[in-house]
């Protein structure tokens, strides 16, 4: 009969709480992604890689995306979706609207410097570095900042003349 268990659940607790970012102030937690360092075995925690944050520190909008209202610039519902192809590769994405949430223009020194000039905003910020000011940037140009693969294009195969893609033995 084994011992009791819970020491050892216990410490694997404790090893799952420490991915977890806790701000005391926030009513949320932050969870963060990991990608193993070599895929080939089990991922022991110091080959772990965190993924990448992006931050993007938008200009006054109607709502949180800017996909409402009268006018909507055809950018931003593209620009919405790259970022939730981000979000489910991984990287923690966090969107600020300068409308909603200006607290979070003047916590970083370096978005607050930016505010100076009127065509700073959008500003995308990676791992604490802007990386990108007054566009909204590709899913090409996104995904080469936080290190996530784009595949670009797919294999897709012809069928043989007069046969199925399967070949004459079909499929099955």
């Amino acid at each position: 009969m084994r011992g009791d268990p819970a020491p050892e659940l216990h410490s694997e607790l404790t090893t799952l709480f420490g991915r977890f970012d806790v701000n005391e102030d926030a009513a949320s937690v932050r969870v963060f992604a990991v990608k193993p360092a070599d895929a080939a075995g089990p991922v022991s925690r110091s080959q772990e890689t965190t993924m990448a944050t992006l931050q993007v520190f938008d200009r006054p909008m109607c709502c949180s995306t800017g996909i409402c209202g009268p006018r909507v610039d055809p950018v931003l519902p593209m620009f919405a979706a790259d970022l939730a192809w981000l979000a489910d590769q991984g990287v923690c994405v966090e969107r600020y609207n300068l409308a909603q949430q200006p607290q979070a223009f003047i916590a970083h020194d370096d978005v607050k410097a930016a505010l100076g000039d009127e065509h700073a905003l959008p500003l995308v910020r990676v791992d604490g570095h802007i990386v990108s000011r007054g566009v909204y940037p590709s899913r090409k140009q996104l995904a080469a900042w936080t290190g996530v693969s784009v595949v670009t294009s797919l294999l897709v195969t012809e069928p043989a003349a007069g046969g199925s893609c399967c070949g004459s033995t079909g499929c099955c």
